[in-house]
């Protein structure tokens, strides 16, 4: 799979410390695992060179624990996605122009994605994880093709990312991220399509994009295994 962004100056996301901060202050969570992996464990490991930076996101437990308990884990997943988006609401001009719940647009994890974050969630075992990620602050052209070591981002890690660095993302003048670790699957007869988000001028938007639709803004955020 090929991605382009189309910001050519390069911006870079906060210090790792303070992302982890942001997430535990918004949803009132421990960030003391988070800060002892990057003081122990983070100096010894080695930023793939297509990232961007190391990024926070929540972990699989957080984003369960802001559901109901008697409801799959595809609804789970809605209803955590969900709070991430009300925290964007409270913190920056954010606009979800999904239209309707995307549980009845059919919005898919795929696999990959939920078994590399389970991979590590069982290393890390905090609240707030740390994965080495790539959405764009660095411009130019990038280039992901899916991997052992690589796996396309969901709503919900993009989400997480977007809320840590607004400060750094209200200097794009456009950048658009493609959250490949989801898929919208509508009803028979509709187009197949990929849930985004689109940074301008300090305005957050998330949107379908329907599949054969193309843009040339448009990239796609993943992320590799720490």
């Amino acid at each position: 799979m090929k991605s382009r962004h189309s910001n050519h100056q390069k911006r870079g996301p906060r210090p790792i410390e303070e992302q982890v901060q942001t997430l535990a202050a918004a949803f009132s969570l421990s960030a003391d695992r988070a800060l002892t992996f990057i003081a122990t464990e983070l100096p010894q490991l080695t930023l793939p060179s297509d990232a961007d930076r190391w990024f926070a996101i929540l972990s699989p437990t957080t984003l369960e624990r802001a559901s109901p308990t008697r409801c799959d884990a595809d609804r789970r997943y809605y209803e955590g996605l969900y709070l991430i988006f009300q925290r964007l609401t409270q913190s920056c001009s954010f606009t979800n122009n999904a239209l309707i719940p995307l549980y009845k647009r059919r919005l898919f994890q795929r696999s990959e994605t939920i078994a590399a974050i389970d991979q590590v969630a069982q290393r890390q075992k905090g609240d707030i994880l740390i994965i080495p990620a790539n959405i764009g602050f660095g411009g130019g052209t990038s280039l992901w093709r899916s991997g052992d070591k690589s796996f396309g981002l969901r709503s919900s890690e993009v989400a997480c990312i977007i809320l840590s660095n607004l400060e750094s993302l209200r200097k794009f003048e456009n950048l658009e991220i493609e959250c490949a670790g989801d898929e919208v699957n509508p009803e028979c007869g509709s187009v197949k399509g990929v849930p985004c988000f689109r940074c301008k001028k300090g305005m957050i938007t998330y949107y379908v994009n329907e599949l054969g639709c193309g843009r040339n803004s448009l990239g796609t955020g993943y992320g590799f295994f720490p």
